[in-house]
């Protein structure tokens, strides 16, 4: 009983001595700056933390010069239409996400490109026991950010700004405000892909008999010589998504 009494008396004091430590510290920082100065500072804390909480509630800007980029596009590809690789964004990030919220695995030939990304990472949360939410996902804007048509493939960068009620398990759901760089590929020649290019892009496997893609010659599986052209070639793909505020 002694012991606790003093332990309490000891835990008394430190408190005391912390709070009497703030009060100096707030009367000579109000004795050097003036009163009038301190309620300014005091103000201007106040109003940083109001103008950030109204940024997070405000949509992001979408980065992208769709007026130049389109032309260029529809000259290359008549058959595109813009509004279709929009709703195609929308509906592989809300497919994304809700693999990464139930941790199953991407198994779609829409996801070839992500697959092993998307999958890894999703063991990296199982691993952690960490539980990812994405809740109210709206979306706000698209553009178009760069295009390049070289060696056999086209390459479409775009820009999407949205907003969900992220969780992690962690800290406390709260309303994001985003934005994402997704980038999609358009095979249009496999011929005359460099091999590097290959190596890097192209981390595939045959669904019929699971050979890598570097077996593959003109669309053709070298070991079980399947068709596979039509999973992967003259069709836009996602290959990559970020959230540029992560």
């Amino acid at each position: 009983m002694d012991l606790l009494i003093s332990l309490l008396i000891i835990l008394a004091i430190i408190i005391f001595g912390i709070l009497f430590l703030i009060l100096y510290i707030m009367k000579k920082v109000k004795h050097m700056v003036g009163h009038d100065q301190l309620k300014i500072l005091s103000n201007a804390v106040k109003y940083s933390h109001e103008i950030l909480e109204e940024e997070s509630r405000e949509p992001k800007s979408v980065i992208g010069m769709t007026s130049l980029v389109l032309p260029q596009l529809e000259q290359d590809f008549p058959e595109f239409n813009v509004e279709m690789l929009y709703q195609k964004i929308e509906s592989n990030l809300q497919k994304i996400f809700h693999s990464i919220e139930t941790k199953t695995y991407i198994k779609e030939d829409e996801f070839l490109f992500l697959e092993s990304s998307v999958n890894a990472y999703i063991d990296d949360l199982k691993s952690r026991n960490i539980q990812i939410r994405y809740d109210n996902v709206v979306f706000h804007k698209h553009a178009l950010k760069q295009y390049i048509r070289k060696n056999g493939i086209a390459t479409l960068i775009t820009s999407s700004t949205l907003e969900y009620d992220y969780s992690d398990g962690i800290q406390k759901s709260y309303k994001k405000q985003t934005r994402y760089t997704c980038k999609f590929v358009y095979v249009y020649d496999y011929t005359h892909i460099p091999n590097k290019s290959k190596e890097k892009l192209f981390v595939l496997h045959c669904p019929n008999c699971g050979a890598p893609l570097d077996k593959f010659k003109n669309g053709v599986c070298r070991y079980c010589m399947s068709q596979v052209g039509d999973m992967f070639l003259k069709s836009w793909k996602m290959i990559s998504y970020q959230d540029d505020y992560q």
